[in-house]
């Protein structure tokens, strides 16, 4: 590596995690080798010296304290006499009996049946080197990532492969039937998970040799990890083990129980007490496993969490929800608990970090195990998932997981427009029916529908425009949404060049926003609409709840008033621009000094889902969801049936709208994606300028 001076980017995760492992070179450390071998370089050639090899910056034995799992199988390398020399008596001995054993047995002994420091010694001078061995049954678990060295991703197969068994691993699910929900080769599988559990990123959940099998040596080290996992404050309490009579199967022991430690391995122990032979047998119905709810969101969340400083502990949650695409229910605990040590004592842009993970733990207490849903969807665990980690599925290896494992789905909103959202018929979703849902074309739908919301231009890519049409003059600020990019509020007077720059590369909408320079104000009403809220019985709000049905659904509707200075904005006598929805919800102490001129008021966008952004909205929507009994069987069937209902008629509308044409056939019960059996070709770009101004489509 040294040799060609590569960037630490360039390197697989992976391979960049197993220097830090075995070398304690990370980012900084390599970046460092690098400079000092470019200096030797320089120095030697400046002045005819011979330079020192790259390897000798190295270190040249791995750093202590490797981990090392009782469950990996020791092996020796190729070692001579005088090798041999430089060991400990009690690496000799080791050397001996596992040379011994091997030559009886033709097999291999566990790691924890040999002393540990004697086994560390070796394996730090190279004699010996460790097998981690996956078998089909075994079933793994991944704990929130500490140490994780996150990288560029650069699609190599063996990367693309670990990153989807990363979002598609589950404690319940054997590695055999991983292999066939994800059709990929069993022997693959064990592999990519042999890698995780040798890099620390994933545990067997049954592995623990009995105590008459482990060698003294490694008592402390045990406790010692009992602690570190008991820190974690991860709950393991669902792990059910066999007792040996048959009248106490399936029966908890919580002193045995709650512990990874304590767990018995899928493997019986020889009379010896040293070596593990494999059955698939044992502890494979040991759970009754039930469907979760899954809420999905997109990496804005991540980075938020991230980004914010909220609490030292939230920041490995949020690089596993990242890397692995999924928290489970079972670090969910330790999740909660990281969040509650978020204050709310921030300023600027800082607050809405703070906003969004207070909101995020309302909305998992909300949803996980809630006693009030109806009976078939109640007490149910929840899972959060990363949307962009199922894109990287395949459709009908996505449908089938999804489907699986899951009881219902349920969206962040609004999904950022720099991914496709997921759509589902079969678990049903709350959230966008199809991926049209969250473009831009919907925003141009539900307008012709309504004839209400703000003067419009959608550009194809490549458009010149010379001049705005003249309504946009009349307004201070407009905003501007490049395609499968967030959007952006501009001052007119800089659009136009704005504009010409990014039709080059993708397709452009602009709207009108606001007349004053500190004007602009958005409202949301959430749905299921209620009649309490008087903005409900807006002309456009009405119409649109004819036309696209809002009772088995939740999110919201946004409404724009151009023309009234929001009070915040006002008082506080600065002019931010706002960046997304996410980042200009009106207060609620706002809301009772709205004016109720609906003639003020324009419709401007809907979302599905359940928002984070705000948490009185946040609530209004969650408190819709147990009052209009939107989880129940008859609702959710409903809920099927108006989605494809919308799902056409959108399609329809792209379809009349441009040039090339969309089938609707593809929109099919069961179906994961729109032609989810064909190449994903993504949502239907714009081929015409269309120009909606106010009432109608031109």
């Amino acid at each position: 590596m040294f040799v060609r001076i590569k960037v630490n980017s360039s390197f697989f995760y992976y391979v960049v995690y197993t220097g830090l492992r075995l070398m304690g070179i990370g980012r900084n450390q390599y970046i460092d080798l690098m400079n000092a071998t470019k200096s030797s370089r320089g120095v030697a050639k400046l002045f005819q010296l011979k330079r020192k090899p790259e390897k000798a910056l190295l270190p040249l034995t791995p750093i202590e304290g490797v981990v090392i799992e009782p469950w990996w199988t020791v092996k020796v390398s190729f070692i001579s006499e005088e090798d041999v020399r430089t060991c400990k008596t009690e690496e000799k001995l080791l050397l001996d009996e596992l040379i011994a054993y091997h030559d009886e047995t033709k097999g291999f002994k566990l790691a924890g049946s040999v002393d540990y420091i004697a086994l560390h010694g070796l394996y730090r001078k190279g004699f010996v080197y460790l097998d981690v061995p996956v078998y089909e049954s075994d079933r793994i678990i991944v704990p929130p990532l500490e140490g994780f060295v996150m990288n560029r991703v650069l699609g190599d197969y063996f990367e693309t492969l670990l990153y989807k068994i990363f979002v598609s691993i589950d404690e319940h699910t054997s590695v055999k039937e991983l292999a066939n929900v994800l059709e990929i080769d069993t022997h693959l599988v064990q592999n990519a998970i042999s890698l995780y559990c040798r890099l620390n990123f994933a545990k067997k959940k049954y592995w623990d040799i009995p105590p008459e099998g482990l060698h003294d040596s490694w008592n402390n080290i045990n406790l010692e990890k009992k602690k570190e996992e008991g820190d974690l404050l991860i709950d393991w309490g669902d792990i059910v083990v066999q007792d040996t009579d048959n009248e106490s199967q399936g029966r908890e022991t919580p002193n045995d129980a709650l512990s990874i430690d304590n767990c018995i391995s899928p493997s019986t122990i020889d009379n010896d007490g040293t070596t593990l032979v494999h059955s698939a047998s044992q502890m494979s119905q040991s759970i009754n496993h039930s469907k979760r709810i899954a809420f999905l969101f997109d990496s804005t969340l991540t980075a938020f969490l991230m980004m914010g400083n909220l609490s030292p502990g939230l920041k490995n949650h949020a690089v596993t929800m990242f890397e692995v695409g999924k928290l489970s229910d079972e670090t969910m605990d330790s999740f909660i608990t990281e969040l509650e040590k978020v204050g709310s004592d921030a300023e600027g842009e800082a607050q809405r970090y703070f906003d969004h993970a207070v909101t995020l733990r309302e909305t998992v207490l909300f949803l996980r195990h809630n006693s009030n849903f109806s009976p078939s969807n109640g007490n149910l665990g929840l899972d959060l998932i990363r949307c962009e980690s199922l894109l990287g599925l395949d459709p009908q290896v996505c449908r089938k997981l999804l489907n699986k494992n899951y009881e219902i789905l349920i969206s962040m909103a609004p999904l950022s427009n720099e991914i496709r959202s997921i759509s589902s018929c079969v678990p049903q979703h709350l959230g966008p029916a199809i991926p049209e849902v969250s473009s831009m074309w919907f925003k141009l739908y539900i307008y012709h529908l309504t004839q209400s919301g703000p003067a419009t231009l959608l550009l194809p890519k490549g458009s010149k425009v010379r001049k705005l049409p003249p309504i946009f003059q009349s307004y201070e600020r407009c905003q501007i949404t490049s395609w499968g990019h967030d959007p952006s509020i501009l001052p007119t007077s800089n659009l136009l060049w704005t504009l010409q720059d990014c039709l080059s590369h993708s397709a452009v909408m602009v709207q009108t926003y606001s007349r004053a320079f500190h004007a602009g104000t958005l409202l949301h009403l959430s749905f299921p609409l209620s009649d309490d809220d008087p903005m409900t019985s807006h002309p456009a709000v009405k119409s649109l709840s004819e036309k696209v049905d809002l009772t088995t659904v939740c999110g919201y509707i946004t409404l724009l008033n151009s023309s009234h200075i929001s009070p915040k904005l006002h008082s506080d006598g600065i002019g931010e621009e706002i960046q997304s929805d996410q980042a200009n919800s009106l207060q609620p102490d706002n809301t009772k000094n709205m004016p109720t001129d609906f003639d003020n008021w324009v419709l401007f966008d809907c979302c599905f889902g359940i928002p984070l952004f705000e948490s009185k909205l946040n609530k209004e929507i969650c408190d819709r969801i147990l009052s209009q009994d939107l989880l129940n069987s008859s609702s959710l069937s409903k809920l099927l049936r108006s989605n494809r209902r919308l799902s056409l008629d959108l399609l329809e509308f792209v379809s009349s709208h441009q040039d090339l044409a969309i089938s609707g056939d593809s929109v099919a019960e069961g179906s994961m994606l729109p032609n989810s059996s064909k190449p994903d070709q993504g949502i239907p770009l714009p081929t015409r300028l269309l120009y909606f101004n106010g009432k109608s489509i031109e």
